[in-house]
């Protein structure tokens, strides 16, 4: 996650040591508690790896992307997965 609203800002984020299969169905969920500043990633239900760091705090003055990001401050890096569920 981007840590402000910016064309360049430093990123935080979770990672897991799970090994990806091109064959198998994987549920990430991705998770930011605003009160402790936490970003988690859950495999398949199980916490991985997360950032107890975030210091994220500001208002996005754009739009919310889905499925690309931004780099340079220009869209880029379309994602090539597929985006199921959804939820706000």
């Amino acid at each position: 996650m981007a840590e402000t609203d910016t064309a360049n800002p430093a990123f935080r984020s979770a990672g897991s040591d799970i090994a990806g299969s091109h064959s198998v169905w994987t549920h990430l969920t991705g998770t930011y508690d605003y009160h402790n500043r936490e970003i988690r990633l859950y495999v398949d239900g199980a916490l991985q790896h997360g950032d107890t760091s975030a210091t994220m705090s500001f208002d996005a003055a754009g739009e919310l992307w889905v499925r690309r990001g931004m780099v340079n401050g220009a869209a880029a890096g379309p994602w090539a997965g597929e985006l199921v569920d959804v939820r706000g």
